[in-house]
């Protein structure tokens, strides 16, 4: 089939030669492989970008304008005379579409190479050739007759070339989902955005004009204009914005590795710091992270946003696509048992690290139950001190009711159980210490509950009456938003009889400028009745 299609003038004689090496060199070893791609064809935007790479597949978006030239020039006859008359250093397509600009790599795109071999042809009978010298020699090893210059080893030219794909910036953690398996653009610590755009680098953007206006395509949470919202980054050649403004309920769910911390810490930062080119953030909003673990082995993993991105490649990123600089979050604060103090302390040096502790005014009724997991409960009991807590409505302290369970009714061994249900919650009772004095505007503050002796229901209990109290928090006389997140909540949401109360509360919270986020590797576990709050 070679030799008819050089008699038919098919085929050029030096790629004709190449293909003669490849067939006799065929039986070495050479490696397959395919390339997958798309295109998408957008007919709500137009241009184009720097193709997408997802689960090894290259995606090239082509916009309106794009696919109208393309069916333009489809149109046009082409004859011979207008073929001939095109320049040699143009195709047809540069001829007659010149609109739609040239890809110069992709990974369906061979790239050029030399097109000549050192593989000795032995005149027109090159099939003929000894099959023992072919077994005894390989094409590399073998010494050409006629030397060809810049000759390339024909091992080389036996295997499909590689096409270098183009790279994603690392992550320290899980990264691009949801709209994770985007980039993530507001992400200025850990940056998770993906590029591929040759561009020069900026060595900054300081010298501009802080911008009272970040330009998006899709906005988030609210269906018009916002005065505050973020940029999570880009999909499809749109830029993802969320609004900042108005309390939302948000579900983020992704498999480990997939994204889902850079997008919460994206939004962490976009909410706590104003970003030149990143958000637009007049009010900062104070952020609450409630973290759980029974072992000390998984860390919290947002303490590094008080240092800036020091990534070379992700620092390119920020500066070409975005314009922007890393930044630190400065005002960040650790929450943790009072016994777990100077471990946490030994653990982040750079940290401001403080005690779990509220003071009994605080606290309502509610908050009593919920730290002492009677919410649901009909334990006789638990109805007794409830019945203790309405009579001191006016003077609900600890002292108070511990006071009032030794002298109710019960027999001993209720007291018992009362008492012990007490105990839990006067470990973070401290009258000398407010716990609304620490949330503020622009401070991140992580809950660590790091600890094998306390159960799941009870850290839940114990998230459910911070976030209460913080969310009626004010700062100097004034209301503020305040983003609470329960980080990887299907560990410790389970007990149906606080996932009720907690529903309830979060409910609650839209009214209290309070948004919540869910976050979890394991959407299965996490209640249907909390994920259907999503806003």
């Amino acid at each position: 089939y070679l030799e008819r299609s050089l008699r038919y003038g098919i085929f050029d004689a030096s790629a004709a030669q190449e293909a003669k090496a490849f067939l006799q060199s065929i039986e070495c070893s050479y490696s397959l492989q395919f390339r997958r791609c798309a295109l998408i064809f957008d007919f709500e935007k137009n241009g184009t970008e720097s193709p997408e790479t997802e689960v090894g597949i290259e995606f090239h978006r082509v916009g309106k304008d794009l696919i109208h030239a393309l069916l333009e020039g489809c149109q046009v006859s082409i004859t011979e005379e207008s073929a001939e008359a095109v320049a040699p250093s143009q195709t047809l397509s540069e001829q007659f579409i010149p609109d739609v600009p040239k890809l110069e790599t992709a990974a369906f795109i061979a790239p050029s190479r030399e097109r000549t071999t050192s593989w000795p042809t032995g005149g027109d009978d090159w099939e003929h050739e000894d099959d023992e010298a072919d077994a005894d020699m390989s094409p590399v090893a073998q010494t050409p007759t006629d030397p060809v210059e810049g000759p390339v080893e024909i091992q080389d030219e036996a295997k499909v070339t590689d096409i270098e794909q183009p790279q994603t910036s690392p992550s320290e953690e899980d990264v691009s989902e949801s709209v994770q398996n985007d980039e993530q653009a507001g992400h200025v610590t850990e940056a998770s955005v993906e590029t591929f755009e040759k561009a020069e680098p900026t060595p900054g953007v300081d010298s501009e004009e802080p911008q009272s206006e970040v330009p998006y395509d899709v906005i988030l949470g609210v269906g018009g204009a916002s005065p505050q919202y973020g940029l999570l980054g880009e999909v499809s050649g749109r830029k993802i914005a969320l609004d900042l403004n108005h309390t939302h309920t948000i579900s983020l769910f992704g498999v480990q590795g997939g994204g889902k911390s850079y997008t919460l810490g994206t939004v962490i930062e976009m909410a706590s710091m104003a970003v030149e080119h990143l958000n637009v953030l007049p009010s900062p909003l104070a952020t609450v992270i409630f973290h759980y673990s029974p072992t000390q082995d998984y860390a919290p993993e947002f303490t590094s946003m008080i240092h800036p991105n020091t990534v070379d490649e992700e620092i390119r990123i920020l500066r070409e696509r975005y314009k922007a600089n890393p930044q630190a979050l400065n005002d960040v604060i650790i929450l943790t048992p009072a016994d777990k103090i100077e471990e946490r302390r030994a653990e982040y040096p750079d940290l401001d690290v403080r005690p779990i502790a509220f003071s009994a005014s605080e606290l309502k009724a509610a908050h009593w139950k919920f730290l002492m997991g009677a919410i649901g409960s009909q334990s006789m009991y638990l109805r007794q001190i409830n019945l203790i807590m309405r009579g001191l409505r006016n003077n609900l302290t600890l002292d108070a009711i511990r006071t009032g369970i030794e002298n109710s009714g019960l027999s001993d061994h209720l007291k018992e159980l009362a008492q012990t249900r007490l105990q839990f919650a006067s470990e973070y009772i401290d009258d000398s210490q407010r716990l609304q004095a620490l949330i503020r505007p622009g401070r991140l503050i992580i809950v660590d509950l790091r600890d094998e002796y306390i159960e799941k229901d009870e850290a839940l209990g114990l998230f459910v009456v911070m976030l209460q109290i913080f969310s009626e928090a004010t700062f100097n006389g004034t209301a503020f938003n305040k983003l609470v997140v329960f980080d990887e909540a299907h560990k410790y949401i389970e007990n149906d009889d606080l996932v009720s109360g907690l529903v309830e509360v979060v409910r609650e919270m839209r009214h209290k400028g309070t948004s919540i986020m869910v976050a979890s590797q394991d959407p299965p576990s996490v209640p249907v009745s909390l994920i259907e709050l999503s806003s």
